[in-house]
């Protein structure tokens, strides 16, 4: 690990991470230590990290969202959203996924 690269074997296979982008000791010891987690606490892990950073995201496309949200379930409520029967949904759906 001396020359800024290091190199852990998991899974029986070579992980080389190098030193990307002048990797931070603190970071380099994080995912060393993550990467010997086992797989299901690795992939809750990574799970709260998406999660971390989709809740950082634009304030602006979330309030869209929002809104449409309300629009949806207000028309829903009004009785003026146009419903597709699940039947007919799922014939399309396998109409387009056929090969």
């Amino acid at each position: 690990m001396g020359d800024g690269t290091w190199n852990e074997t998991l899974f029986d296979c070579e992980v080389d991470f190098g030193n990307p982008i002048g990797m931070a000791k603190e970071l380099e010891e994080i995912t060393r230590d993550a990467l010997r987690l086992p797989r299901q606490q690795r992939l809750t892990l990574a799970g709260l990290l998406l999660e971390l950073e989709d809740a950082s995201g634009d304030s602006d496309v979330d309030a869209a969202w929002d809104r449409e949200i309300r629009e949806r379930i207000e028309a829903v409520d009004q009785g003026t959203a146009i419903g597709i029967p699940y039947e007919e949904v799922m014939r399309e759906a396998q109409k387009r996924l056929a090969p």
